[in-house]
């Protein structure tokens, strides 16, 4: 083969690659974005990294330098202000506050890991009876 076709080929093969690295990156920013308009009425501090491997339709997650008791005060405050009540939490390795609404429920946990926290945000639709 003459060295110039495969010099071509090998330049648009990396090309290619980079370019589908691109298109990853892109996409992730729009999973978030729609992560959060889905749940629209859960808050989310500012300065937070979220983690695009763990967003679904129903939950999120995102490390931040925020600490336990900081995120605590901030969900307490926020939640009420958006609708949601306290209904139960637990204090040990990982924090979990759980937070209900009429036909849903926020479980919402704090891990402490180096000098950041993973938050974790699962909501769940159920029925009242």
């Amino acid at each position: 083969m003459n060295k110039a076709v495969v010099m071509r080929f090998l330049i648009t093969a990396a090309l290619c690659l980079l370019c589908t690295g691109c298109l990853k990156e892109k996409r992730a920013p729009i999973d978030i974005q729609l992560c959060e308009a889905r749940l629209s009425d859960i808050p989310i501090p500012l300065n937070c990294r979220p983690l695009s491997a763990s967003i679904s339709e129903t939950s999120f997650a995102y490390n931040t330098a925020k600490t336990v008791d900081e995120l605590s005060t901030y969900y307490r405050a926020e939640m009420e202000r958006l609708g949601w009540d306290v209904t139960g939490e637990n204090n040990s390795d990982e924090s979990v506050l759980i937070f209900a609404k009429p036909y849903r429920v926020a479980v919402i946990s704090l891990r402490p890991h180096r000098h950041i926290t993973l938050v974790r945000v699962d909501v769940v639709h159920h029925k009242n009876n």
